[in-house]
Parts: structure tokens; C-alpha cells; sequence
């Protein structure tokens, strides 16, 4: 098994689909989130950069720590 780090994290959790490949901004994932799914409002306070699955439309965002 060979894994490389460019292929951490490109997959979807959700149905394994390929993420949209250029990051979005909070308004654009506020405007693009699929039914059902919610973001939080520190994500979008903090300014943070979402990714979407081209396929199922989920959207995932990084956690500061």
C-alpha cells in the first residue's frame, strides 16, 4: 500500500466522490450546502475555507485547534 500525502483527505466520508478543487469561501458554502447539512457560525466568523464533494454536495471545513 503506498500512500501519498497529496491523497490525504480527497475523498468524501460520505460516498468516497471527489472534492470540488478549489477550496470555497464561507459565502459560497452558505449559498451551496446541501439539504440537511448546517454550518456552524464560527466557521463562517472565522473566515474558514470550505470543500464540497462533487457528488453528494456535503461539505466539509477545517477545525482550528
Amino acid at each position: 500500500l503506498i500512500i501519498l500525502e497529496d491523497n490525504l483527505l480527497s475523498r468524501c466520508t460520505k460516498c468516497n466522490g471527489n472534492f470540488i478543487p478549489e477550496p470555497l469561501t464561507p459565502e459560497e458554502a452558505v449559498a451551496s450546502v446541501a439539504d440537511g447539512q448546517s454550518i456552524p457560525e464560527y466557521a463562517i466568523a472565522e473566515r474558514l475555507l470550505f470543500w464540497q464533494c462533487s457528488v453528494c454536495m456535503h461539505m466539509y471545513w477545517q477545525v482550528k485547534t
